[in-house]
């Protein structure tokens, strides 16, 4: 089935008019996508005159709970959602007017004199992990969109033993016979990525290959985002802002507070945090909160009392019934970073 954007899911919402400078833009829809065509398919433009805005652009399955699958995926799920991070690079301008255009199939908006902006539809994942004897391996990956109307699996065997690029494979889909060790269907096991075919990238991990090993990859034919996407939005002058405690199954970032995290009285702000304001599934592992300002800190003014972790929660109580707690075993100051350690 086509993929679809699930607008009411996505953030910002179009229309929206006030969103923060320094947050990140999520596009949740309702099928795996292929990361690379993301990054192909999606441009964030500044109304005005077409200026794009460089960003950084990542993909992430998530359950039906909205928590990030690590599941590696060696096979096709059945049913999985996925949301796609678009960061810009740098600070948005304050009180400006934005788009955010997704490219599908059939092509609703036209960016006229833009020579730049050249994309092409965002698809459905089409290349999976990479397995030997069933199991998962990452000594040898793949990536890339497959460009077969077939599934099918890609066949990478070692015929030349060795350490590092020391060894040697031939490779070959599963409609097509298994070639001779010769000719351009023999490779060494190189540590850069190299196009097979088909769309397919191969690139080898090093570690020792013996001869026979066979690698496999699961390919499958791309399923193209049904319709075009144009999300039209406008900057405030917020650095930051604090998200609602439970997310609405509806509006992802309607209604925001309006608290800036930054101080309105000062030149001191804060820029960037890590992990992002507002970013969801974040490792239960994470034992680190980086704030970044636009100045240097003095250290003297920071301490336990005015620096503290809130925990709220999503679904029910989470680690306790308290509204808020005091967390950080250690802080850092760097510079114009705060780190905070727990």
């Amino acid at each position: 089935m086509p993929i679809s954007l699930i607008t009411a899911q996505s953030y910002p919402l179009n229309g929206t008019t006030t969103f923060p400078i320094g947050e990140e833009i999520l596009l949740k829809f309702d099928q795996l996508v292929d990361e690379k065509t993301a990054k192909e398919s999606i441009v964030l433009l500044k109304a005005v005159n077409n200026e794009i805005i460089e960003t950084d652009i990542s993909v992430y399955a998530v359950d039906g709970n909205n928590i990030k699958n690590t599941n590696p995926f060696l096979e096709k799920p059945v049913s999985q959602t996925t949301v796609v991070s678009v960061k810009p690079k740098n600070l948005l301008d304050a009180n400006t007017k934005f788009e955010l255009h997704v490219r599908g199939k059939q092509v609703e908006e036209v960016i006229a004199d833009n020579a730049e902006f050249k994309s092409i539809a965002l698809s459905e994942r089409t290349i999976f992990n990479t397995s030997k004897g069933g199991e998962l391996t990452e000594q040898v990956r793949v990536y890339g969109t497959y460009s077969e109307l077939n599934t099918g699996h890609l066949n990478i065997e070692i015929v030349l033993g060795g350490e590092g690029s020391g060894a040697k494979y031939i490779w070959w889909f599963s409609n097509e016979g298994k070639p001779q060790a010769s000719g351009s269907r023999l490779n060494r096991t190189v540590s850069r990525w190299r196009n097979l075919d088909r769309g397919c990238y191969i690139k080898f991990y090093g570690g020792e290959y013996t001869v026979g090993d066979v690698y496999q990859v699961n390919v499958y034919p791309k399923v193209l985002l049904e319709n075009s996407y144009k999300i039209e939005f406008s900057t405030s002058s917020e650095d930051l802002v604090l998200k609602p405690a439970v997310e609405a199954e509806s509006d992802i970032g309607v209604n925001l507070p309006a608290l800036n995290l930054s101080a309105n009285t000062d030149t001191l702000k804060i820029i960037d945090m890590q992990p992002r304001n507002g970013s969801i599934n974040n490792s239960k592992e994470l034992n680190k909160i980086v704030i970044t300002f636009n100045k240097d800190i003095d250290a003297t003014t920071v301490s336990q009392e005015n620096i503290v972790l809130f925990k709220q929660s999503v679904s029910g109580f989470f680690n306790g019934k308290d509204s808020h707690q005091k967390m950080p075993k250690e802080i850092i100051i760097e510079n114009n970073k705060i780190i905070l350690e727990f």
